[in-house]
């Protein structure tokens, strides 16, 4: 049984070993991204007209959700914007070189969140697979491993003592039990980190075509710039960006990567 435990229990730190790779990965590539420059005469746009693209793209969804831009500048993924007891959608402030990566921002925001409060499926799965799930079953594994150390370390130090042989058996099944649950949290995690960059065309698709008339029709004006904009969200292929980045980080302090990528 011991051989067991130990067994399932560098099994669940290998699974350890290829989140924190996956995170590297993501430091990495997060390092040599660099966003496309466009090349417009609208660098710059207004909070206010933001906003009031922003209200039209609303009317436009035919939608009774409010927004509220700008009030804070602290990063908050697409995902997470909506609040449904309010009834708004709320979209912090990120500067950015060119304002059809604002534009391309807040209207995904718009669109996601819209869809979200309207009890879309495909909106409702996707959000469940790139925050709560990744968040539950890192939660899971995080604690699940914390146990299986002070497991470890408690075998270790009680090693060939009279307590440790009359509870062996009981530490071998704990041990097993949070290496299991701590490996199969890990495997969900990683499992909905390929689902998410698996189908990130198809969530770009469904966003662009609901988009595509609103700015041939009210937002002729940053068209080019928001079709740029568009090219280089494409391009990126991933959509979980996470690194290890722990504290609140305003929006205007990180490199923008497409609307749908969590950073």
């Amino acid at each position: 049984m011991t051989i067991i435990a130990n067994v399932i229990f560098w099994i669940f730190i290998a699974c350890i070993a290829l989140y924190i790779l996956i995170r590297l990965i993501n430091v990495s590539i997060y390092g040599k991204t660099q966003p496309f420059r466009i090349v417009d005469e609208h660098t710059t746009i207004s909070d206010v007209e933001i906003n009031d693209l922003g209200n039209k793209y609303l009317e436009h969804l035919k939608t009774d959700l409010k927004l509220e831009y700008a009030t804070h500048e602290e990063y908050v993924s697409v995902y997470d914007q909506l609040d449904e007891k309010n009834e708004t959608i709320v979209i912090p402030k990120w500067y950015m070189s060119s304002a059809g990566y604002e534009l391309d921002y807040v209207f995904a925001s718009i669109w996601f969140n819209t869809s979200l409060y309207n009890k879309n499926k495909f909106a409702k799965v996707w959000r469940s697979r790139a925050i709560l799930i990744p968040f539950y079953s890192a939660l899971t594994f995080w604690i699940a491993l914390a146990f299986s150390i002070v497991l470890k370390i408690t075998t270790m130090v009680l090693s060939n003592t009279a307590f440790l042989v009359g509870e062996q058996l009981l530490f071998d099944i704990l041990m097993i039990t949070f290496s299991l649950i701590g490996t199969i949290g890990t495997m969900i995690y990683i499992m909905c980190i390929i689902y998410v960059n698996t189908y990130k065309n198809l969530i770009e698709a469904q966003y662009e075509s609901s988009l595509s008339s609103f700015i041939t029709k009210e937002c002729k004006i940053y068209k080019d710039e928001i079709i740029a904009a568009r090219h280089y969200a494409i391009s990126i292929s991933k959509v979980d960006m996470r690194t290890f980045k722990i504290n609140k980080t305003k929006a205007g302090e990180l490199k923008f990567m497409g609307p749908f990528v969590i950073i």
